[in-house]
């Protein structure tokens, strides 16, 4: 790769950025590359909190920093893989290849936009990165241009077509793993591919060969990531694992043939309501979470358990219930004097605005109310607390 032409900043440039970073005041006099730095810092100092402490990071245009993984998932994904060379074929933002430094001998990293490798490639020595590779080169033509073999190959393909607009169906990505699979088969026996969270995993399943895991990734309940791990000539039963990394104690996994073996009990809301978290309703592993704690379940299509007792370590939210209601906002008055609430829609018809506004409920308040279909079919309130 050719040394960045990429302009660096000026030891008086980071002390401007360092002073700056947390000011929403104006700045005329400031170079352009200086602005964009202050406002990117303030977009990652959750997200890549290592990477905050460099004023010196140079940011690259925002598409490409919104879909950079957080230190979070990267780190994750970094704890699953193991070995001397890792390939990473759509590079991005580098922050993956960061964490996957740590954890491999050498790592190659491959971005097809020039700028963003350029400025990639300059942060990773700014850092104090010496064990990545970077090169700027398409994917598929890297992999024909290549004789090396890796341990591991990792792709997280771009999620956008050619108008911009946001995809997640993997031959509408690029690159199209569906199409490449056979030439990554020629060079590594392992396969990491990140895909979008709004990816079937079944369908996956069928599409994918040598699945052996699936990992769904979650921050603070909202499900971040979904990871296909792969292994060359793989073709038993796959796991699924769900974690939320604020809450890692409450990582739950089951296998595939697990689940649909499983047998489970539908019933009426007893005196404890249980929501699954994020990472979990997107596996649909429900039959082997409710064997698992001892649950039964509302209605099929209610992603919502019950018991007569609390359970301890539940993935999810849990909730003390006070009251079944009807969905009427003339039996809320009673109980909700202030006519507040927080809402919550499971298996409901209609939007939560709208069921507010048909109830005559606002957002707050200690109480919660869990809109949800019934065994029996019926619409109902589950006044609940939550515990």
């Amino acid at each position: 790769m050719t040394p960045p032409q990429i302009e660096n900043f000026t030891k008086d440039e980071v002390e401007f950025i360092r002073i700056h970073s947390d000011s929403n005041q104006p700045f005329i006099h400031a170079r352009r590359e200086v602005l964009h730095a202050i406002a990117c810092r303030k977009k990652i100092k959750t997200k890549l909190p290592s990477w905050f402490k460099h004023c010196d990071i140079v940011y690259p245009e925002s598409i490409a920093l919104e879909q950079a993984s957080s230190e979070q998932t990267a780190a994750y994904k970094a704890q699953l893989l193991s070995g001397q060379r890792l390939l990473d074929l759509t590079g991005g933002f580098g922050v993956d290849d960061y964490y996957f430094s740590k954890k491999f001998d050498e790592v190659f990293y491959v971005e097809q936009q020039e700028k963003l490798a350029q400025l990639v490639a300059m942060n990773f020595t700014t850092l104090g990165i010496r064990n990545i590779q970077c090169f700027n080169k398409e994917a598929t033509v890297f992999l024909q241009e290549d004789s090396g073999n890796y341990d591991v190959i990792y792709l997280d393909p771009a999620r956008r077509n050619t108008a911009g607009k946001k995809t997640f169906l993997f031959e509408d990505c690029t690159p199209n793993i569906l199409t490449i699979t056979s030439t990554l088969w020629q060079k590594t026996s392992c396969i990491l591919l990140k895909a979008s969270p709004l990816f079937d995993i079944q369908q996956a399943s069928s599409l994918l060969q040598g699945l052996k895991e699936v990992h769904v990734v979650s921050i603070q309940n909202e499900c971040k990531e979904i990871l296909f791990l792969l292994e060359k000539g793989y073709h038993g039963d796959y796991v699924v694992r769900a974690i939320d990394l604020t809450l890692p104690e409450q990582a739950f996994h089951c296998s595939y043939l697990q689940e649909k073996q499983c047998v489970i009990e539908f019933d009426k809301p007893y005196r404890y309501i249980f929501e699954p978290n994020a990472a979990i309703m997107k596996t649909g592993a429900f039959k082997t979470l409710a064997n698992k704690f001892g649950l039964k379940k509302i209605h099929p299509n209610t992603h919502l358990f019950t018991n007569e007792f609390p359970v301890p370590n539940f993935p999810g939210r849990c909730f003390e219930l006070i009251q079944i209601i009807k969905p009427q906002s003339k039996y809320l008055k009673a109980i909700l004097p202030e006519m507040k609430a927080n809402l919550i829609l499971r298996n409901f018809p209609g939007s939560a605005i709208d069921l507010k506004k048909k109830l005559g409920i606002k957002d707050g308040g200690d109480s919660y109310l869990l809109a949800c279909t019934n065994t029996d079919n019926s619409k109902i309130l589950l006044h609940c607390n939550r515990i």
